[in-house]
């Protein structure tokens, strides 16, 4: 199993909030679109994604602190720090325009943040099934899940590809090689970051309506038809924002892009190409 090559796009570091983000770029005199990854992925888990976009746009694929080589010694780790750290990364990356923001879970939610606090560095934002958990009894799952989750993934640390690989083909075989294979490394690097890295506080809830009011940006919501959110708990949002669509995929999961590529692709182009 191999990944497509990838030595074209520009690996770069960059000092922000007092941390090292690694970002991936393929640059050009482009639209710049910065991508956000979910927990426990890395910035390269966007390859197929930058690889259509490449060709009308400047892609940022970012390692959110903790991920990817974005390894972090000792850390705080919520979406408020996430957002900041983004913030910062767009400030000195000292963009011509104002970027297309694009997340998936974990990295929707930041770029929701970022959206909402920091209007003036963001043009646009696309949200990929973005679980904002704002049910009551889904936060307290979520709480008492996720040291358990911890624990799982800190194993991927010590785990080699082969035995990570089969994990994943077992529990989403519909995903091609090139989503595989750096979703594979994500984890290992996850779990070593995890494991060599002290984290602090673990917060990952924020009140979301006030956020959602104060974002002016169009946006566009994926939502698929076997995700975390529902279609109709996406429309009853709607409301609360000025400038919002949603697209609904069917026959996807959580990882729309990686279950339903094409019509992901089509949704996500359509978006990033308006004027």
């Amino acid at each position: 199993m191999e990944a497509k090559n990838t030595s074209t796009w520009a690996e770069q570091f960059i000092e922000t909030n007092g941390i090292r983000l690694c970002i991936h770029r393929t640059g050009g005199d482009k639209q710049p679109v910065v991508l956000l990854h979910g927990i426990t992925d890395n910035g390269l888990c966007w390859s197929r994604v930058a690889r259509a976009l490449e060709g009308e746009f400047d892609v940022i694929m970012v390692d959110a602190r903790g991920h990817g080589k974005s390894a972090i010694e000792q850390s705080d780790f919520s979406f408020g720090l996430m957002a900041d750290d983004v913030a910062g990364l767009i400030q000195a990356l000292d963009f011509q325009k104002p970027p297309i923001l694009g997340g998936h879970s974990m990295g929707g939610q930041v770029a929701t943040l970022v959206a909402a606090r920091h209007p003036d560095l963001v043009s646009r934002i696309f949200l990929e099934d973005p679980a904002y958990f704002m049910k009551g009894s889904l936060r307290i799952l979520v709480k008492i899940a996720l040291p358990f989750m911890m624990l799982e993934w800190r194993k991927n640390g010590k785990r080699n590809a082969a035995e990570i690989e089969r994990t994943c083909r077992k529990r989403y075989p519909t995903w091609s090689d090139e989503e595989v294979v750096p979703w594979v490394t994500a984890q290992q690097e996850f779990g070593r970051n995890m494991v060599n890295g002290r984290l602090g506080k673990v917060d990952l809830f924020v009140d979301w309506r006030p956020v959602f009011s104060q974002i002016k940006c169009p946006v566009l919501l994926i939502i698929p038809s076997k995700g975390i959110m529902s279609l109709e708990q996406a429309e009853s949002l709607e409301p609360l924002f000025g400038n919002l669509r949603i697209e609904y995929i069917a026959g996807a999961g959580h990882s729309v892009r990686r279950e339903q590529y094409e019509k992901y692709m089509a949704a996500v182009l359509a978006f990033c190409r308006e004027p």
